[in-house]
């Protein structure tokens, strides 16, 4: 857990810090230099913990349960239920929308999907072929 200094910043200079680091962060047009960005601007552990936040919205998103994404992402089901709070949140709303229109991780999450159902079966462990899998999926997201 990161921790914050109890030594308050005045508001204003808050605020302009914030609104010229939202500035930046909106000129970075080029993957490349997101990912320089963030990787220096985060440090190893806080560039985990956001992937794993990412994963769990997306996951949840998905209808997953709370076992499955424990499981699957090592996470407590106290960092799930944090996340849970907040995905109803207009950022991970605009988040997540944005990152279903990216090509390469709809791939990648559908691929996560069949693991998920091939190591939990929706609760049961499975050992089917990936068009099976496929097939359950599509009739258990039609049900909902």
């Amino acid at each position: 857990m990161s921790q914050v200094s109890k030594k308050k910043v005045r508001k204003g200079i808050e605020t302009k810090v914030f609104e010229s680091f939202w500035t930046v962060v909106a000129k970075l047009t080029k993957k490349e230099e997101v990912a320089v960005f963030f990787s220096d601007f985060f440090s190893e552990t806080e560039r985990i913990n956001f992937a794993k936040r990412v994963s769990i919205a997306v996951l949840l998103s998905k209808n997953y349960d709370y076992r499955a994404i424990r499981d699957i992402l090592k996470v407590s089901t106290a960092t799930i239920g944090k996340v849970a709070l907040k995905i109803e949140d207009q950022g991970w709303k605009l988040f997540i929308s944005k990152l279903e229109q990216v090509e390469e991780w709809q791939k990648f999450w559908q691929d996560m999907e069949l693991l998920l159902w091939r190591f939990t079966g929706g609760g049961t462990r499975t050992f089917k072929s990936d068009e099976e899998l496929e097939a359950m999926i599509r009739s258990q997201k039609s049900r909902r």
